[in-house]
């Protein structure tokens, strides 16, 4: 679990050394920048320099972004530069052949709404126009590797909207410009999120054979960056750890939406309801003392399943014709937006 900051920073960028497809490591970097090699990605522990959107309502949630360690060098842009005995300029997170990061952040009492997320890689020698293609996600309900099942999204759904320089390289321990650090927004429609520790996985497409590289979160004179996973072929998660100091890494991602979502049993001052759950055939939602809500039913994708406008009192829902599994049932009233995951079974 990452310590929590109120100052809003940009989170740290480790890189691990591992293989080809694991990770960029420093050893035997030539001219052209060399050597994607093998060894083992580790875990991201966001221990330094997270930040939690606590007061306001929309925009900034979640910041796990921090990897900038000099700033204007050599003209106006920025450097992620190794730290002392670090070796990992990036983690391989490939879309296809089954490699991707991983790490954690909670949601706080209020629960999020979504919007987006984005997230930070690399591929070696490209210029400063994004030859990013791709971005894969999926949001876990607990750690990948222990026990946590996914309850957004998937590896096959391409939700990148866009992809710019982040005016950022990553480099060893000399200024370089072969590694352009790319920032690519992805939408998240339909992610709704009550108080709990969920994990964000994601990975990625580029049009150059390198990479793509995830860059790690990296701290100034440190090694330690945070406590991420690396997913490799057959479902297996690693820790993700730097190639030389071995120590563990975070992933780099932000997360953009609104505070304030969720039908929770402590805090329904409207008694709003949802019955039977789970569901076989018909879904009923009580509004309670709320009016003219609006009310839907999506997938986790955010595709809408059906829909209703300007209700009182109940209204019922057939959903005898959908696949089972899991739902969010939203209602929209007076500014307001709440939401409940459904579980839909046969």
């Amino acid at each position: 679990m990452k310590k929590i900051f109120t100052i809003l920073l940009l989170n740290g960028v480790i890189v691990f050394g591992q293989s080809f497809l694991f990770a960029q490591s420093n050893s035997k970097i030539n001219a052209v920048d060399a050597a994607e090699k093998t060894s083992i990605i580790s875990v991201h522990n966001n221990s330094v320099g997270h930040s939690v959107a606590k007061n306001s309502s929309k925009g900034l949630l979640f910041d796990n972004a921090q990897f900038v360690t000099h700033g204007s060098v050599p003209s106006d842009v920025d450097t992620s530069m190794l730290q002392l005995t670090n070796t990992t300029l990036g983690a391989g997170h490939k879309n296809g052949i089954g490699y991707s990061i991983a790490d954690d952040f909670a949601v706080p009492s209020q629960g999020w709404i979504v919007d987006s997320l984005v997230f930070f890689g690399y591929q070696t020698n490209s210029t400063t126009t994004s030859t990013f293609t791709g971005y894969f996600v999926r949001i876990w309900n607990g750690a990948p590797n222990a026990g946590g099942t996914v309850v957004w999204g998937d590896t096959t759904t391409n939700v990148l909207t866009s992809s710019v320089f982040s005016n950022t390289y990553r480099s060893s321990a000399t200024f370089g410009t072969t590694r352009p650090i790319m920032r690519s927004k992805c939408v998240t429609s339909g992610l709704s999120l009550t108080t709990s520790t969920y994990w964000v996985e994601w990975s990625a497409t580029g049009s150059l054979t390198s990479g793509p590289w995830c860059v790690p979160g990296t701290i100034l004179n440190q090694t330690i960056s945070g406590d991420a996973l690396q997913r490799t072929p057959g479902e297996v998660w690693n820790n993700l750890t730097d190639g030389g100091s071995l120590d563990p890494l975070s992933g780099t991602f932000i997360l953009y939406g609104t505070i304030g979502v969720g039908i929770q049993e402590d805090n329904n001052p409207n008694n709003i309801s949802i019955f039977p759950v789970p569901v076989k055939n018909i879904v009923n939602v009580n509004l309670g003392s709320v009016t003219n809500a609006n009310v839907s039913i999506t997938n986790i994708l955010g595709e809408v399943i059906d829909s209703k406008t300007n209700i009182n009192g109940t209204t019922s829902f057939d959903l005898s014709n959908v696949a089972k599994g899991t739902y969010i049932v939203k209602i929209a009233y007076d500014n307001v937006v709440l939401s409940k995951k459904i579980t839909v079974i046969e």
